[in-house]
């Protein structure tokens, strides 16, 4: 090689990727809606049998759990469907 000639650089020939495919968010959260809805379920009948043949604090502990799960799952789903350019919401505290 001469002193004036500029080496060529090397090129990097890349594969073109395909875009990343996203699942819907109802898809996604598929499951925790199954969860929810088991859920739902097992505390109306804990409700029904509360009613029908009152069995004490273990029905009641139960039904109780149910709420407490169910407002912990709809934080979850809530998260899943939260898309990042969705302003966040104001405090009002």
């Amino acid at each position: 090689m001469s002193a004036g000639s500029v080496a060529a650089l090397p090129t990097c020939a890349g594969t073109p990727k395909p875009p990343a495919r996203r699942s819907a968010p109802t898809r996604r959260a598929l499951t925790r809606v199954f969860v929810v809805l088991t859920v739902l379920v097992g505390g109306l009948v804990g409700l029904v049998r509360q009613a029908l043949a009152p069995s004490g604090w273990a029905t009641a502990v139960n039904v109780v759990w149910v709420g407490y799960d169910l407002l912990l799952l709809s934080v979850i789903i809530e998260a899943a469907l939260f898309r990042a350019s969705q302003q966040p919401r104001e405090s009002t505290a």
